[in-house]
């Protein structure tokens, strides 16, 4: 038997661990909707640390062509991609995590 790395995912979204984020791509003329892992500022995140910024950890197929400058709606609120996202320490490739600045 192989590891799923989507079966977590979907246990956390099927759970309403994850949040409805609505995100519009420079090359894509209709926002989309993807479930997300938001974390804001001193928010306590898996291992027990706090989140010193607002980011998002989403799975890599739904937003491919995320990037810098990118506006992305949670829960009322727009924010904006500040970098790069990134594979998180040790991740293979499956989520990124993109860093955002509330606009």
């Amino acid at each position: 038997m192989t590891w799923d790395e989507s079966a977590p995912w979907a246990a956390a979204e099927a759970a309403g661990m994850l949040s409805l984020a609505t995100v519009a791509l420079d090359d894509c003329p209709q926002p989309q909707a993807v479930y997300v892992d938001f974390r804001k500022p001193d928010v306590l995140v898996v291992g027990a640390t706090n989140s010193s910024e607002y980011a998002i950890e989403y799975r890599s197929a739904d937003l491919p062509g995320l990037a810098e400058g990118n506006e992305v709606a949670i829960g009322g609120e727009l924010y904006r991609v500040r970098e790069l996202p990134r594979v998180p320490d040790g991740g293979t490739g499956f989520a990124r995590v993109a860093i955002l600045t509330k606009v």
